[in-house]
């Protein structure tokens, strides 16, 4: 016997192709370098060049901390008060809190490692919420990663939470009234003990030691040629080896609260609680939590406090890797949104193009040029830039547009 025919299926009417000839020529390279034989230094270092930013000929290490003290140096002309009190706090948590840094004399750093020195500067940003409103200037000491030997790792690359589990998590809070909340690890990465078989050594560019100076007095015993030296404890953001470094971290310190990894996402954890299953949807430092009953969750929350002493939203809205998920916890429904994201993206690409219907139509993909000529390296990168973002948006909260 035949199956049902479903009725509330339609057909949808046959796609009728344009008459209008249509050419797209796109030509692809590898993602590699562009360097030429006789190009010296990485590319980032003639980007720096073209700009201004550096003098032709300074040695790359002294170029990438010129063009670094430039942002550095700005924001503590423009902002002093705000920009010297983030800088103070991500010192004083890298260097005292976790003990990530330890200083050192140049004199100290044996021979052998002297040529893996690695250069560590700062950087400081707004951070914002998914919605586009300022929370605070935010620093990050970071290490140049771009001085590692590549061939010296074979596994850098991190797993992140697929958006399809957190669609199904959001659908099993929203339809089974799960309790939710979103945790954020802070200074998560200076949390993983370092465990090469070789040391790591960082110099500190000259403006970022001037500042770590002003906290901590004492260690301008230690400057050599303007710069304060350190040895790694601790992994810091920038290190290659760092993403999988941190998630392996980050499993095994989930897995003494009783969390287990799903065999179908990596990033997904949980755990049996009382009333059901606790779920955590893990994406680098942020975690997506929703748990059957509110005991459950205040277990949890305590248990994440002590652990990671997590930065918590515990109320709809939620806050989670750029989306806002808002809840009707009376109609059982649950909505996902990336508005700051979305008016960034329409604000760096599309001032130029015509709006477009939606649902759109086959006149999305007609274009006038019938004698396209290839992309240029520059116009590749920024063509593969807009699509990688549109999708990203598409996958989170847009789905119906793919």
């Amino acid at each position: 016997m035949p199956p049902a025919k479903n009725t509330r299926c339609v057909e949808p009417p046959p796609i009728q192709l344009s008459p209008e000839p249509i050419t797209i020529q796109v030509k692809i390279t590898p993602r590699k370098s562009q360097r030429t034989s006789q190009q010296k230094y990485p590319d980032g270092y003639y980007k720096m060049l073209n700009k201004g930013w550096i003098k032709e000929k300074e040695p790359l290490d002294r170029a990438i901390a010129h063009a670094l003290r430039i942002t550095l140096r700005s924001a503590l002309r423009d902002t002093p008060e705000d920009a010297f009190n983030s800088i103070e706090k991500e010192i004083q948590s890298i260097i005292a809190e976790h003990s990530a840094l330890t200083v050192t004399d140049f004199a100290n750093i044996p021979n052998e490692y002297r040529g893996q020195i690695i250069l560590i500067h700062c950087f400081l940003k707004d951070k914002r919420t998914p919605a586009g409103d300022f929370i605070k200037l935010k620093s990050r000491i970071v290490a140049g990663g771009n001085g590692q030997d590549d061939s010296t790792y074979d596994d850098t690359v991190s797993p992140t939470v697929n958006p399809a589990t957190i669609m199904m998590l959001t659908h099993i809070m929203a339809a089974q009234d799960y309790e939710c909340a979103t945790f954020d690890v802070p200074s998560a990465f200076i949390r993983v003990p370092c465990d090469e078989d070789i040391p790591i050594y960082g110099i500190m560019e000259p403006t970022l030691s001037q500042v770590v100076l002003k906290v901590y007095p004492e260690y301008r015993k230690h400057m050599h040629k303007g710069s304060l030296y350190f040895k790694f404890n601790k992994y810091l953001y920038g290190l290659k080896q760092l993403p999988k470094k941190f998630y392996e971290f980050m499993v095994h310190e989930l897995s003494s609260l009783g969390y287990n990894p799903c065999p179908y996402d990596e990033c997904l954890f949980t755990k049996p609680v009382e009333g059901g299953t606790a779920y955590i949807a893990l994406h680098v430092d942020d975690m997506l939590f929703i748990c059957p009953n509110t005991t459950v969750k205040e277990t949890e929350r305590q248990l994440l406090k002590a652990k990671f002493n997590v930065e918590e939203t515990l109320e709809s809205p939620y806050s989670f890797i750029g989306m806002t998920i808002t809840r009707d916890r009376t109609a059982r429904t649950a909505k996902i949104t990336m508005t700051a994201m979305i008016e960034k993206l329409i604000e760096k690409y599309a001032y130029e193009l015509p709006s477009k219907k939606t649902p759109s139509t086959l006149a999305l993909f007609r274009t006038e040029f019938t004698d396209a000529e290839a992309l240029s390296p520059d116009e590749q990168k920024i063509f593969v830039s807009i699509n990688m973002a549109v999708l990203y948006v598409a996958r989170y909260c847009r789905i119906d547009v793919l």
